[in-house]
């Protein structure tokens, strides 16, 4: 099985140009910041983070996410939930899928933790909406969502950026039509 967001590695090759050692810093961030807020939505419970570089910055992540929850979220589907398309031999990890207080369907909800978004952020959950839907069959989905999270804690709130393009999920099986055709020993 190949992994969304491998299948979008062929298009967003961003990570090669940044800093190591800032890439590791976010990277590190970014797990313990969805370890604890997913963790949370789950009733999960973890220690302090121990790492007093990194330590104040996930909690206030983490609180900013807690209090955007208790204000927007109405239910949750599923929190980190592993979906898979077997036909076409993909697979993706969910952060969240939910229903905001103003909606009416599901949405598929990524947390980012990152300055700015990638360019590949709308095809990501494109492909997470396309396993979803195959995983739980509702004809009904809303726009999908990434909540980018302020590290520097200038932003009290995350701000929801919201994506809807109905050429997204197409992009999405183009990168993956690539991928594997550049996998195959094709060549641009």
């Amino acid at each position: 099985m190949v992994h969304v967001t491998e299948v979008l590695s062929i298009i967003d090759q961003g990570y090669g140009r940044a800093d190591r050692a800032k890439l590791i810093r976010g990277q590190h961030i970014g797990r313990e910041f969805h370890k604890h807020s997913l963790g949370w939505v789950k009733g999960a419970y973890f220690p302090a983070i121990k790492d007093p570089q990194i330590g104040g910055i996930v909690m206030t992540m983490v609180d900013s996410f807690k209090q955007w929850f208790d204000m927007a979220v109405k239910d949750v589907l599923c929190v980190e939930k592993e979906l898979f398309d077997r036909k076409r031999n993909i697979q993706g990890r969910v952060d969240i899928i939910l229903k905001l207080m103003k909606d009416e369907w599901w949405r598929v909800l990524d947390l980012k933790s990152v300055a700015s978004l990638s360019r590949v952020v709308g095809l990501q959950l494109a492909g997470y909406q396309h396993l979803a839907r195959i995983e739980y069959g509702f004809k009904r989905w809303g726009p999908r969502s990434a909540l980018q999270f302020d590290k520097e804690g200038k932003r009290l709130l995350p701000r929801l950026v919201t994506f809807q393009n109905p050429l997204d999920l197409d992009a999405f099986f183009h990168a993956y039509s690539l991928r594997n055709h550049l996998k195959n020993g094709g060549s641009l």
